[in-house]
């Protein structure tokens, strides 16, 4: 372990859970947070629960916002990984 010295820095808060929401944040396929208008909200994400459900008003069953969150993590941290610093 080495100590990190520069920024910027970044946190998020993991949990995991089998059951789903049916409210939550809008996304692109990227990941981003969209306003009101439809227009990615720079540098702000989400995934899993925070976001809208990927199946709509329906519930396909156990699992599948695991699967929704591990798709959008990854989604949200390849669009980050691309971005200028």
């Amino acid at each position: 372990m080495v100590p990190i010295e520069t920024g910027p820095y970044h946190a998020a808060a993991f949990g995991l859970s089998d059951l789903g929401t049916k409210g939550g944040l809008a996304t692109d396929s990227h990941a981003r947070v969209l306003d009101t208008g439809g227009n990615p909200i720079d540098g702000l994400y989400a995934a899993g629960n925070t976001m809208a459900a990927v199946s709509g008003t329906a519930y396909p069953g156990g699992g599948n916002p695991i699967g929704a969150s591990m798709l959008f993590s990854h989604l949200a941290a390849k669009h980050m990984a691309q971005r200028p610093r």
